[in-house]
This record gives structure tokens, C-alpha cells and sequence, in this order.
């Protein structure tokens, strides 16, 4: 038995799985878990006008004609920041891609050591950026 159990009126989830968990593990009844997922408002984001585009290519230093991969998000295990970094390690050592650029933008735990395997060869910091919150 789980003390907390009889506390909350609603635990929210943000998707089945975890759930499912809930009743599976900790045996928390079904009706008192509310899934409400994860979800961006694309309505409140609009495309950013050309201009805005090249202020931030001139910030980042990023070459015109690049083609730029971007991951936001939290960097801690759960967000896998690590894959992200892997492929573009992979992106940038098999050439394959013309003119690659990359993006991390957020900060946490795993940040140190993102950085650190990004300073294993100097094309990966000219390449991959950290942009922080």
C-alpha cells in the first residue's frame, strides 16, 4: 500500500504508458488518472520573417544555404541528448550531408558531457552549437 495513494483526486499523465504504470505498479485506480499529452500550440508559432532568420544566422554564425537541425528540450537522460549528439557526429563524420549545422538549445544535468565528447575534434564545435536557455 502506498501512502500517497489517497492523497491526490487526479494524478495527470502525459501519455498511456505512463498510466498504465500507475495502475499496473503502484495500483492506483484508473478513473483517478487524466492523460493530457504533451503539445505546442503551432497557432501561437509562425514561420520568422527572412530578416530575423539572417540576424540569427549572424549570431550563431551559421553559413547561408546550411542546413540546420535543432533540438530543445531539457538535457537529461530521460530527453536523450545524447542520441541527437551521436547523429550528428555521424552526420558531420560521413560528409554525406552538405553543410550540416546544429543546434542544441536547453541546459541540465548531461550538458558537461555533451560539450566534452563535442571537444573531441574541432569540427564538431564548429558545427555543433550549445545554445542554453
Amino acid at each position: 500500500m502506498y501512502p500517497f495513494r489517497a492523497l491526490p483526486d487526479k494524478i495527470i499523465c502525459l501519455h498511456q504508458l505512463d498510466k498504465d504504470i500507475c495502475v499496473r505498479d503502484l495500483f492506483i485506480k484508473s478513473d483517478k488518472i487524466s492523460i493530457i499529452p504533451n503539445g505546442v500550440d503551432i497557432n501561437k508559432f509562425k514561420p520568422l520573417s527572412s530578416d530575423v532568420r539572417k540576424k540569427l544566422r549572424d549570431i550563431y554564425n551559421i553559413p547561408v544555404g546550411a542546413i540546420v537541425y535543432i533540438m530543445v528540450g531539457r538535457l537529461w537522460k530521460q530527453k536523450k541528448p545524447m542520441f541527437f549528439l551521436d547523429a550528428a557526429i555521424k552526420i558531420i563524420d560521413m560528409a554525406q550531408c552538405v553543410n550540416p549545422y546544429f543546434l542544441i538549445v536547453g541546459d541540465g544535468e548531461l550538458r558537461k558531457d555533451l560539450e566534452s565528447e563535442c571537444n573531441k575534434k574541432s569540427s564538431y564545435n564548429d558545427l555543433i552549437k550549445f545554445i542554453g536557455w
